[in-house]
């Protein structure tokens, strides 16, 4: 069962590490063009109310830094979520197979709970950047 769970922990981490590397360059294109989109989509009044006194650039350059981070901040959360989740995921596969050859309930409790964190984790992230 340890070998098993071994080999499901190497392939996880090394799916994790891939996916990674191939978002991050998606983040980092994605993060330059919501910051140069200020210039295509013009500042609305609202902004410019909120924003008294600055200049048309001055505002711009707020606005399209704002956009970045915030960009930003989603797509580390969402990578620290997606981590998490696998992580309990491959942590709780090996405790229901050992308690599977206790009993079943014992086993469909594991895997409930550790389902249920995952998800409150996918579930809570997706409910807060929606606010």
């Amino acid at each position: 069962m340890q070998d098993v769970w071994d080999g499901i922990r190497l392939g996880a981490n090394a799916y994790l590490k891939r996916q990674f590397k191939n978002n991050c360059s998606a983040y980092f294109r994605l993060t330059v063009i919501l910051f140069l989109s200020v210039y295509v989509v013009p500042p609305t009044e609202e902004s410019k109310l909120r924003f008294v006194g600055y200049s048309d650039e001055s505002l711009k350059l707020i606005i399209g830094f704002g956009r970045a981070v915030a960009f930003i901040m989603g797509s580390l959360f969402s990578l620290m979520v997606g981590q998490f989740g696998m992580r309990m995921a491959v942590q709780a596969n090996v405790r229901v197979a050992s308690a599977s050859r206790r009993s079943f309930g014992e086993a469909l409790k594991i895997a409930y709970r550790a389902g249920t964190v995952t998800g409150m984790l996918t579930d809570g992230w997706v409910y807060s950047a929606e606010q």
